[in-house]
């Protein structure tokens, strides 16, 4: 899935497929999953299933700077490095702040993973 996301007022591609987890492996050398799993009690579901950020404080605003990167990188392979891409948005929490954006590409992606090995 593809969605054009806006942060700091500028319209960035993100993109999650299958391979986000590969990518963010090979760009961080982390788990994404992992990573995921230690936020799992800041992030709540909303009626229709949808993501949201229920405690900011189980957020870590890393894993949620990285996996931007990841599907912001996975659209457009010619972004400059992680920390020079960050470096274009005018706050530290402008990437944090778009995250109601973002999380349902990458978790609906999942539900719909998951879905399809359980029918």
């Amino acid at each position: 899935m593809q969605k054009d996301i806006l942060i700091d007022g500028k319209t960035v591609p993100m993109k999650a497929t299958g391979a986000t987890p590969v990518f963010y492996r090979k760009i961080f050398g982390r788990d994404i999953f992992h990573d995921m799993m230690a936020m799992n009690e800041g992030i709540g579901h909303d009626a229709e299933g949808k993501p949201f950020v229920k405690d900011f404080e189980k957020i870590d605003f890393g894993t949620v700077e990285r996996l931007a990167y990841t599907m912001a990188y996975q659209a457009d392979h010619s972004l400059p490095e992680f920390i020079d891409w960050l470096d274009q948005f005018e706050t530290s929490a402008a990437v944090m702040l778009a995250m109601d954006q973002f999380l349902p590409l990458y978790m609906g992606g999942l539900e719909t993973a998951s879905v399809s090995k359980n029918s």
